[in-house]
């Protein structure tokens, strides 16, 4: 892990990137064991951001407590990307319902309702960061 929470999810004693520390302590403050979920969903690799093409990936083995059974084929593996939300935009062409996994819970993604979304949280000064999911077959060698 490249990050660290400090003591009870804070600050303090903590290290590693901004942006990396602020996704680890929303996961950290939605209950989520960030060891046991590193030690179960293996990071296979990781595509570090590039000003070139602006986002930054890691691909990890499918679980099916993440990622949700049967949503994930055996032969791919997961994709997780983040970077600024209007770069996510152009990369996804679905939105999952009321946040639940899997083809059934898929629709057409709706640009102008994230756009809006952006535009609000960052008229409010807020740094808004945009993520997505995907998988790939293993034998794309990723």
């Amino acid at each position: 892990m490249k990050c660290k929470l400090g003591g009870g999810g804070g600050r303090e004693g903590a290290i590693g990137n901004p942006t990396e520390l602020s996704i680890l302590r929303a996961a950290y403050f939605a209950g989520v064991d960030i060891d046991v979920l590193n030690s179960t969903a293996p990071l296979v690799n990781e595509v570090s951001f590039s000003s070139d093409y602006k986002f930054m990936a890691t691909v990890h083995k499918s679980v099916n407590e993440i990622d949700g059974a049967g949503n994930v084929p055996d032969d791919h593996y997961v994709v997780r990307v983040k970077d600024g939300p209007d770069r996510m935009l152009s990369l996804c062409d679905t939105q999952a319902t009321s946040g639940l996994m899997g083809p059934s819970n898929l629709e057409p993604i709706n640009p102008k309702y994230w756009t809006e979304q952006i535009a609000i949280f960052s008229s409010h000064g807020l740094r808004v960061l945009g993520m997505c999911r995907a998988t790939v077959p293993k034998s794309s060698n990723c």
